[in-house]
């Protein structure tokens, strides 16, 4: 019984780091987020837990070009990210920048259903503002 409530606090834990995170956070920084409150937290715990958060759909897979696979919670919504080119961390932009282009038709009949818009730059912080 003991076991089955550690491994409920270190998946909350896990679900509360990336629910608070400003982006999309790879397997590594939640790792290192949630060793802060449960310093002994393993890799494999991270994996395993994060495999269990797919499977209830509480978060989803965010893939960005050349980069690592990122996770964030299944309830944001339709939103876009900003990768900062100096510090690689990701951030989420709030709203949709094209927000009228699913269902539209374009060139030679190809019709838009989704869409997703990375951003790179340069971040505050990075940029010394």
């Amino acid at each position: 019984m003991a076991e089955n409530l550690r491994k409920t606090a270190q998946r909350d834990a896990i679900l509360y780091a990336i629910q608070h995170a400003e982006g999309p956070m790879t397997v590594n920084q939640i790792l290192k987020e949630v060793q802060k409150k449960i310093p002994k937290l393993g890799i494999a715990t991270v994996y395993r837990t994060i495999k269990h958060l797919l499977k209830q759909k509480s978060i989803k897979v965010v893939s960005l070009p050349n980069d690592v696979v990122r996770y964030e919670t299944n309830d944001l919504g339709h939103h876009h990210h900003f990768s900062c080119v100096k510090c690689e961390k990701v951030f989420d932009m709030p709203g949709c920048m094209l927000p009228k282009i699913n269902g539209t038709e374009i060139y030679n009949g190809y019709l838009i259903l989704n869409h997703e818009i990375t951003l790179f730059g340069e971040c505050p912080s990075c940029r010394g503002i």
